[in-house]
């Protein structure tokens, strides 16, 4: 078998080998240094797509690395730079762009807590795909409109938080519900035992009751008067908002731009199978038991023309079956 790929109306013929040196992009294992660049022309915020790490040097697995990773991290802060490296984690992994965001060492009034550890943080860069284009005609205020920020502030007037609920959100005390779940479930499945919701470690119960809706914010007159400036502020905000958000919601993941030519070729192939069904007697074939002369594209075309499920990663003989079926139901 070979494996082909379309380039300016030919098929070009790829072995294996090449196969996966283009989807590696011939870059081993590991972290490839490609060059630097300033700091600024490179780290965008909306080019974040993807969760970055940590990256510290280890000297036990790699000799001498604290002394180069101490060097490089000393330069690019000098310079106000960022390393791009290629970085593959894993060999059938595709080579992927990744920026070295240089981090200095921060502690803490005391100088023993650390705040920051020095490291680099491993960005992964965008593709060209990735980064959306915007529509002619659209514009990004920098700052919102004076009537949004009013009614905003006068929403923010209704709501009054428990003073319990800012300390612990200052204090970096507030926990994640969701997570403190999980840690109770697993703790729970390691000891055979049930969630305990009032355990010191993860303490639900009382997490919960900060981030429970008083009932006076959604029940009686307070909360008609919440409900009216949210009303306020959403119009403030578009004249549309409940429907650009309904359409939001609705659309789900980005698709991809449409290629011309290979939407041609798609529907192109699509009509090459409807003929080869409607010029073939299957009737016939199944009268003569000479199905078995059909091929595979012959019998995967008969099954779309008749919305007919096909089994996952289906043979040749369980295509047939589903075929055989369909017609003997036709014929009775």
């Amino acid at each position: 078998m070979e494996s082909f790929y379309n380039f300016g109306g030919y098929s070009i013929a790829l072995t294996k080998d090449e196969t996966l040196k283009l989807k590696s992009m011939d870059i081993l294992q590991g972290i490839t240094t490609l060059g630097f660049a300033p700091k600024h022309l490179v780290i965008k915020p909306g080019h974040n797509l993807r969760a970055c790490w940590l990256m510290r040097p280890d000297d036990k697995r790699a000799s001498n690395s604290c002394t180069s990773f101490r060097a490089l991290l000393e330069v690019l802060l000098e310079k106000d730079e960022v390393a791009i490296c290629c970085i593959r984690k894993r060999s059938n992994e595709a080579a992927r762009l990744h920026a070295l965001v240089p981090q200095r060492e921060v502690r803490a009034y005391d100088e023993r807590t650390i705040i920051a550890c020095e490291g680099f943080h491993v960005v992964p860069l965008p593709f060209a795909d990735d980064i959306r284009t915007l529509p002619p005609g659209f514009a990004l205020s920098e700052e919102p409109e004076q009537p949004a920020v009013d009614a905003a502030k006068k929403l923010l007037n209704c709501l009054k938080f428990d003073d319990e609920f800012f300390e612990y959100l200052e204090s970096g005390n507030m926990s994640n519900p969701s997570l403190l779940t999980q840690f109770a479930q697993i703790e729970a499945l390691a000891l055979s035992t049930k969630v305990d919701r009032a355990d010191p470690v993860t303490n639900l119960d009382e997490t919960m009751k900060l981030i429970e809706v008083p009932k006076k914010l959604i029940q009686g007159k307070l909360a008609e008067k919440i409900k009216k400036h949210v009303e306020l502020l959403k119009a403030a905000v578009s004249a549309e908002y409940d429907v650009e958000m309904e359409s939001k919601s609705a659309g789900g993941k980005r698709k991809r731009e449409v290629d011309p030519e290979a939407a041609a070729k798609a529907t192109e192939k699509k009509e090459d199978a409807q003929r080869m069904v409607s010029e073939t007697n299957w009737s016939s074939m199944l009268a003569n038991n000479s199905l078995s002369k059909a091929t595979m594209p012959m019998l995967k075309a008969y099954c779309d023309a008749h919305d007919l499920k096909k089994p996952s990663a289906a043979r040749k003989t369980d295509l047939m079956e589903v075929v055989v079926k369909h017609l003997n139901q036709l014929n009775t």
